[in-house]
This record gives structure tokens, C-alpha cells and sequence, in this order.
């Protein structure tokens, strides 16, 4: 046995060696894993929940009926990440009924959503000349920039969609067909 051992110490050398270089390329890597989830961990995520559109009629003098409609465009957003994120819409574009509102106002420009939480992006109103009694199609195109709480670098992220507004006995389904666009990049 001893004899074995020394015709072929060389041999047992490289052995030993090459062991320890896998153990250490190995725990290099799972500390790599774990670097990497735990970044992931620490990203912000904001996710597209719903829209809502409300319709009013629009008083344009004292003591006269309400001649014309407006319409109010909300944006709901939820934070499935695990941190706090603040959020501002830079950007929106919308069509409804085949018509482009110029330049909308933004209601709420952005917010700070909470883990889980929700939070809602208001344009302000938008003059819509009649009575809405039956199914718009249109489309959404919104920029949004968000970052974590505590963190300098953040995403901005652009999405597309189309949809179907339905309306039947006073009540209002918004229905997507699909998403056309989406795009998340790094600041």
C-alpha cells in the first residue's frame, strides 16, 4: 500500500488539485446564483392591472343642461415586486372612438406603491363630445419610469394595448383584445 502510494504521489497531487479547483469554480458560482437572486429580489416590478374610464356630463353654464361629455382615463398599477417602488408616467397616448384627445393633463403624475400594493395614474378630463351609449375601441400607449425607494438606477417601460370599451344598462366593461407592445429597459 505504501509503495502504491508513492509510485503514484504525482498523480494523487493533481488529483487533490483539480478537486479543489472544481470545489472553489463551484462555491464561485453558486455565490454568483445567489448574487443574482438576491438583485432580483431587490428590483422593482410594476405591472399594467387595469384602466378605468369614467363618463360625466359637463355643465358649461350656470343653469343650462350639460351639453357635453368628458371622459377620465385611470391607470391602475401594482407592485408584484419586494421592494417599495416610486413610479411617474411620462408619456400617454390614447385613441377612443378613433379620435386622439391633444394634449391631455395628468390628473396624478406618479406615486410611491408599497409591496403588493396598488397604486393609480388619473389624466385629467378629456372633452368627448356625446353620449357614450355603445362599444369604443381604442388604444393606450403609456411611458412610465420607475425605480426602488432606495436605489439610483431604475427602468423605464413602454406599453401598447388595445381594448374594447363596452357599455350596456349604465355600466362600463373595459375588455382587452391584446397587448400589442411592451418594452422595459434600464436607466
Amino acid at each position: 500500500m505504501f509503495n502504491f502510494i508513492e509510485n503514484n504521489l504525482g498523480s494523487i497531487t493533481l488529483l487533490l488539485a483539480i478537486g479543489t479547483f472544481w470545489m472553489a469554480w463551484s462555491t464561485r458560482e453558486a455565490a454568483s446564483a445567489s448574487k443574482k437572486i438576491f438583485e432580483l429580489e431587490a428590483r422593482p416590478c410594476l405591472v399594467f392591472v387595469t384602466p378605468r374610464f369614467d363618463f360625466h356630463q359637463k355643465v358649461m353654464e350656470e343653469n343650462q343642461p350639460p351639453r357635453n361629455f368628458a371622459l377620465s382615463l385611470s391607470i391602475e398599477f401594482k407592485n408584484s415586486g419586494r421592494v417599495p417602488l416610486r413610479y411617474s408616467v411620462t408619456n400617454i397616448q390614447m385613441t377612443f372612438d378613433s379620435r386622439t384627445p391633444e394634449n391631455p393633463t395628468f390628473a396624478t403624475n406618479g406615486g410611491l406603491i408599497y409591496p403588493g400594493d396598488s397604486g393609480t395614474f388619473s389624466v385629467g378630463e378629456l372633452p368627448y363630445h356625446e353620449e357614450v351609449t355603445k362599444s369604443k375601441r381604442g388604444v393606450i400607449e403609456y411611458t412610465v419610469k420607475y425605480e426602488a425607494i432606495d436605489q439610483e438606477r431604475g427602468f423605464i417601460k413602454t406599453e401598447k394595448m388595445s381594448y374594447v370599451l363596452a357599455i350596456s344598462n349604465n355600466s362600463q366593461q373595459v375588455a382587452w383584445q391584446y397587448l400589442i407592445d411592451s418594452e422595459e429597459t434600464a436607466l
